[in-house]
């Protein structure tokens, strides 16, 4: 067996801290991008309920009713935030999850809550995703 020079052994100490000192790194990326997405996804969830909520109300009584401009911005504003959210995610459903362009006329209020449902939905997703990190995450924050 080859017995390492001191120099050598140095540099293999050096060169295994300097992995060690990486991977902590990106330990600690991973955890700051986990409780970002944690708190972006808690905002946006409360957002997309609160929406849901209100327009489902409206599609009950009146489903054909056109939606206003003020719900379309708004709800234009929360989808693209949940694109943003899951751009990196693989979501088929989530890309697909477009600006609402009243051609013409405004859309109806049915169509509007479909949208929204599938925008909570693709939410759910990322959150079954990384429940068990966000746990892990809280625990250490703890």
């Amino acid at each position: 067996m080859v017995r390492k020079t001191q120099q050598e052994l140095q540099q293999a100490r050096k060169a295994a801290q300097a992995e060690r000192e990486a991977e902590e790194q990106e330990r600690q990326k991973r955890l700051i991008w986990l409780f970002e997405a944690k708190e972006r996804h808690a905002q946006l969830v409360s957002v997309a309920d609160g929406l849901y909520d209100e327009l489902d109300k409206l599609a009950r009584k009146w489903p054909s009713m056109p939606v206003t401009e003020r719900q379309v911005t708004k709800v234009n504003r929360l989808l693209g935030a949940v694109r943003q959210l899951l751009e990196d995610e693989g979501d088929e459903f989530a890309d697909a999850l477009d600006e609402v362009v009243p051609a013409g006329d405004m859309p109806e209020t049915r169509d509007i809550v479909l949208i929204l449902r599938e925008a909570r939905d693709a939410l759910d997703r990322f959150e079954s995703k990384y429940e068990s990190e966000w746990r892990t995450v809280h625990r250490a924050d703890g």
